[in-house]
Order: C-alpha cells, then sequence, then structure tokens
C-alpha cells in the first residue's frame, strides 16, 4: 500500500530527488540521493522511513575533471565499518561510474580521480552508469546500466571485486 503522504522527499523548493539506495544503519535509514538541482549526491535520514531530513550533499562534481560535470545515481554498501559508494559521473555526451570511501557515511573521499568503469567496448558507446552493488561476503558485486547511441540499454554484471580491492 502507498504512503498516502507521498512524496517523503523532494518537489517543491527541493527541486529533483531520485535513484536512492537505502541503508539501515545505527537504527535509522540513511537515503543515499541524486539531487538533480545541486548536480551532486545528498543523504537524508529517518527514524521510520516516513519523516526525512532535508538533504545533506555527501559528494559535489569534481570540476577538475573532465567527465564529473554532474554526479548521480548512488550504489552504496557499509562493510566494516566503512561506506562503499559508487556513483554516476556524467557530461552532456558520457556517463561513467566512479567510487568513493567514507568513515561516517557523510565526508567521502575519492578513491581515485578516474572513473572505475567507463564505456570501452563497441558496444558500451556512451554510458556505464547506474551503479548498483552487493556485497555477497567475499566480494562486492556490481549490476550497471549500458547505453549505446542507438538508445539500446543493456543490464551488466561488471565487476567482482575482490575485498582487498576495496
Amino acid at each position: 500500500m502507498k504512503y498516502e503522504n507521498n512524496p517523503v522527499l523532494g518537489g517543491g523548493d527541493l527541486g529533483t530527488v531520485f535513484d536512492v539506495s537505502l541503508l539501515r544503519d545505527d537504527g535509522v535509514y540513511k537515503m543515499y540521493n541524486s539531487w538533480r538541482p545541486k548536480g551532486s549526491l545528498a543523504l537524508s535520514v529517518s527514524a521510520a522511513g516516513k519523516q526525512w531530513s532535508l538533504p545533506q550533499i555527501i559528494l559535489a562534481p569534481n570540476s577538475e575533471t573532465d567527465w564529473e560535470k554532474g554526479i548521480n545515481r548512488p550504489g552504496i554498501v557499509k562493510k566494516d565499518g566503512v561506506y562503499h559508494l559508487w556513483y554516476t559521473g556524467q557530461t552532456r555526451d558520457s556517463s561513467r561510474i566512479g567510487y568513493a570511501t567514507s568513515t561516517d557515511g557523510i565526508n567521502f573521499i575519492r578513491q581515485s580521480v578516474e572513473p572505475v568503469l567507463k564505456p570501452e567496448l563497441p558496444w558500451e558507446k556512451v554510458a556505464v552508469m547506474c551503479p548498483h552493488v552487493n556485497w555477497d561476503g567475499t566480494i562486492f558485486r556490481i549490476t550497471d546500466i549500458r547505453l549505446s547511441f542507438s538508445g539500446t540499454k543493456t543490464v551488466n554484471v561488471t565487476v567482482a571485486a575482490p575485498a582487498s580491492m576495496c
């Protein structure tokens, strides 16, 4: 049954809030999301999942790179006290995936100025985006979307990163 007071976040002065990655952590819900007017990733917190704090930017675009004019679509996992965040960096022509970590879930540090996943194969063309991440006890499994010039979208299992790499 849909909650009668939807939407719980976004609209009005906040603008578009979308592509949520949700964690239950330390007794609260943490909603990592894309905050379109800011071109950034944000965090909102809720005790019960119905009333949310205002978004707080946790990662903004890196103006020193050529692939992060805007960032969105977070995928997050907390493992051994570390938050592992994969996200989409976008320009007008391309989408790529970056990776950052945090010990508090708010202050994230990019692990590279380069994307960790980018379009390289002929069928990938312009976009690798929308990371969804799971920790299976041994490796991080990441699925993502690839978008070709023709508009064809595919779902891909792209990375099985050993824990020692992250």
